[in-house]
C-alpha cells in the first residue's frame, strides 16, 4: 500500500500520518499494538500511541538527533523482524498438517 493512496480515513485507530524527518518516510499513529501491526503487513511504516510514548521517553533521554535517529532505525528494523517471525510463526501454526 502506497502512502500517498491512503488516507487516516481509510484506516481503522489510525490517530495520525506524518512525514518522520528521522526516518524519511511516512508514518502512521495507531490507537492499538494491532491496528498498528496489521498496517505493517499492509506495507505502512506503523506505530502504536503506546510505542510513540516509549520513543518520545527515549528522545527526551538522548537530546542528540543523531544518535536518536540511529537508535530508531535500529529499534524499527528489529520490530520489523520480530513482526516477520510472528507473522510466519502463525502462518506455519495454521497450515494444514500433514498425516503419516
Amino acid at each position: 500500500m502506497a502512502p500517498d493512496e491512503v488516507s487516516t480515513r481509510d484506516l481503522p485507530g489510525c490517530l495520525h500520518h506524518m512525514w518522520s524527518t528521522l526516518l524519511h518516510h511516512d508514518i502512521w499513529i495507531f490507537a492499538t499494538n494491532d491496528q498498528a501491526f496489521a498496517a505493517r503487513q499492509a506495507g505502512l511504516v506503523a506505530f502504536s500511541a503506546s510505542e510513540v510514548a516509549v520513543l518520545q521517553d527515549l528522545r527526551r533521554r538522548h537530546a542528540d538527533k543523531e544518535l536518536f535517529g540511529d537508535m530508531l532505525r535500529v529499534i524499527v528494523t528489529c520490530r520489523d523482524v520480530l513482526d516477520a517471525s510472528l507473522l510466519s510463526a502463525a502462518q506455519t501454526s495454521q497450515a494444514p498438517q500433514e498425516t503419516p
